[in-house]
């Protein structure tokens, strides 16, 4: 099996074992904890509020 397929098929750095696994999920947890929660993998979704620049240029 190729490097490429191995990191395709296990989603890891390839020939990656169970320790890197325990690592990535504890860090997960760790920045979990730092920053309240939620999905970290996932974008941020972004509100804003006021104007837009353009309307706020032409008064």
């Amino acid at each position: 099996m190729s490097f490429e397929t191995k990191r395709y098929v296990s989603g890891a750095p390839a020939d990656a074992g169970p320790e890197y696994q325990k690592m990535m999920n504890d860090e997960i947890a760790k920045l979990q904890r730092l920053y309240g929660g939620g999905d970290l993998l996932a974008f941020p979704e972004f509100t804003f509020q006021g104007k837009v620049a353009s309307e706020q240029n032409r008064e």
